[in-house]
């Protein structure tokens, strides 16, 4: 009991003391509270400091990460890009190479199709042919009878009518004797002119050593024609007399023999006959339908009216077509010759040639530019001795032949691919005139190559060419005893020339005032120059001579006489007979 009550004293105690400590210690512990407030206050700051401090860290590297990433994004679309592309590239080769592989297979089918139906065509057309030439075979016995018939009878109708005219003739010249002798003596005169080959003229044709001339005033009564020169050159025609008294409407010459074109479609051959003066192997075809005759040197070609064409003459001048002749059994259109070789144009525009290869009978190398889709049609065909050129409508020009002749013209082909108007050749090259007036030419002699400009006409011989200027003067080159040399009228081609024409070794010019000039070759005459012709219809050439045809029906023949240059024997029969002329150069 003690015991509790001392501890209960001292446990008073303690709480007294205790209680009297509490002031202190609530000072103590609110000075305490104070510092803590500080400190929280002070952390709080300090903590604000720092999260704002790793907030802007913290926005820092999210930037920096963001375009980290952003880079990132664009290398990996732009490697998506580049493989797509990878990718399409790769697709548009397969489909471009799956369709090409299709479109050769549908060629090869086409071709293989189109073979087939040319085959088939083509057995189909010699069938119908087998039995069409079996048709004629037949049939020919039975034509060539009634044939002969038809002739006997004709003859037998004419030789009655002729009967009846010289029994009307007789009559008459009997009841008007005085008449009959005039007209006795007429017949005699122009016999007589006739032999002595004066003749009214509508057209001259020369050959190198013959002229053969066409009557125009008796053209409409009979169109006679009459030639004269040495004999073995064609002049001699007594063979073919009978044939030519009549109906004559054009003369073809070759080197040494002449083609007659008569008004009836046939066609009548005289002179030298391995030249093409004998045409009696194919005489059957030249009996009719004839509506075109061309010639090389010893050859000729004519055209038919069905568009067939017809060959004779020497074979290795184009007298033997039997390698291209299924081409040319219709559709030709028209067809000339050089010195070796012919070429057939057909109304396709396509062309044929045979003859000397290495002439232009060989036209493999221009083919195709003849049958490519739209190429422009060919309005004419000029020709040297070895070579053609052909001008086509939109001016161009393509050449083939002998390449050192002017059949191979690639070294001007930029001048010649439009704007050509007009193209003369000499033996072996050619100068094409275009638009502008320039002259581009071709050929052997590379040192003749020009672009003369200003050029309104040109003109050719053998070995040289000529241009007339738009001034009036005349520009020559090439060699020079065949003309390029104007020395001795230089001061007279100066100006005034409207004209040019030429022969083998010599040129001529007309001047507007009248004047006649001609120079070239020394040794076929000195130049001649004539002050004034009044009413010059123009001058026409043989191989060494020029005549020159005046309106009042004189006619001046100069160069050598062989060749037609002294025409004094029958320079009255001349003036007198042809006044009424028409030249057709």
């Amino acid at each position: 009991m003690s015991e509790n009550g001392r501890a209960v004293g001292t446990l008073a105690t303690r709480l007294d003391g205790q209680e009297k400590a509490l002031p202190e210690l609530d000072a103590a512990i609110r000075a305490e509270v104070s510092k803590l407030e500080d400190s929280m206050a002070s952390f709080r700051q300090e903590e604000r400091s720092a999260r704002e401090v790793a907030t802007a860290d913290l926005s820092g590297a999210q930037a920096r990460k963001h375009e980290a990433m952003t880079e990132e994004i664009r290398r990996e679309h732009a490697a998506h890009k580049e493989e797509s592309r990878k990718w399409a590239l790769t697709m548009v080769e397969r489909l471009s190479e799956d369709l090409r592989k299709e479109r050769e297979a549908l060629f090869d089918e086409l071709n293989r199709r189109c073979q087939e139906v040319s085959t088939l065509s083509a057995q189909q057309m010699r069938a119908e042919l087998a039995v069409e030439v079996k048709r004629l075979d037949q049939a020919l016995p039975g034509l060539e009878e009634k044939f002969k018939v038809l002739l006997g009878q004709e003859r037998c109708y004419h030789e009655h009518q002729a009967q009846v005219a010289a029994q009307e003739v007789k009559a008459a010249l009997e009841a008007h004797g005085e008449l009959a002798e005039a007209l006795e003596s007429e017949q005699r005169l122009v016999v007589q002119r006739l032999t002595e080959g004066m003749c009214l003229l509508v057209r001259l044709t020369f050959a190198p050593l013959a002229v053969c001339w066409l009557q125009s005033q008796l053209l409409l009564l009979c169109g006679a024609a009459v030639c004269w020169g040495d004999p073995e050159f064609g002049p001699d025609q007594k063979k073919a007399q009978h044939q030519l008294v009549d109906g004559i409407v054009h003369i073809c010459p070759s080197a040494a023999a002449f083609a007659a074109l008569k008004n009836t479609g046939s066609v009548v051959t005289f002179g030298h006959p391995s030249w093409g003066g004998d045409s009696r192997p194919v005489r059957d075809q030249l009996a009719c339908g004839v509506v075109k005759i061309a010639a090389t040197d010893s050859a000729f070609a004519a055209v038919k009216e069905d568009g067939s064409v017809v060959v004779w003459g020497n074979p290795n001048c184009g007298g033997d077509a039997s390698s291209v002749m299924h081409k040319l059994l219709r559709n030709v259109d028209h067809i000339w010759g050089n010195e070796r070789a012919f070429v057939a144009i057909k109304k396709d525009g396509s062309i044929v040639t045979w003859g000397d290869r290495e002439a232009g009978g060989d036209s493999s190398s221009v083919q195709e530019d003849f049958s490519e889709i739209g190429a422009a049609r060919v309005v004419k065909v000029f020709s040297n001795e070895c070579a053609f050129a052909a001008l086509r409508a939109d001016g161009s020009v393509i050449t083939w032949g002998d390449p050192d002749g002017g059949g191979d013209s690639s070294n001007v082909s930029e001048f010649l691919e439009a704007g050509v108007k007009d193209i003369c050749s000499t033996d072996d090259a050619f100068a094409a005139l275009r638009d502008n007036g320039q002259v581009v030419t071709w050929g052997d002699d590379a040192s003749w190559w020009r672009k003369q400009r200003c050029s309104s006409e040109l003109c050719a011989t053998r070995a040289a060419f000529a241009a007339l200027k738009e001034d009036g003067s005349v520009h020559a080159w090439g060699d020079e005893k065949h003309g390029a040399d104007t020395t001795a009228t230089e001061s007279i081609l100066s100006s005034g020339v409207t004209k040019l024409f030429g022969n083998n070794v010599s040129f001529a010019a007309i001047k507007s005032n009248g004047g006649i000039v001609s120079w070239g070759d020394p040794a076929r005459g000195p130049p001649l120059v004539h002050p004034r012709v009044p009413d010059a219809q123009g001058i026409y050439g043989t191989k060494f001579a020029f005549a020159l045809l005046c309106q009042d029906g004189d006619v001046i023949t100069w160069g050598d006489p062989s060749c037609g240059g002294d025409s004094s024997a029958i320079d009255a029969q001349l003036k007198e007979h042809a006044k009424a002329v028409q030249l057709q150069p």
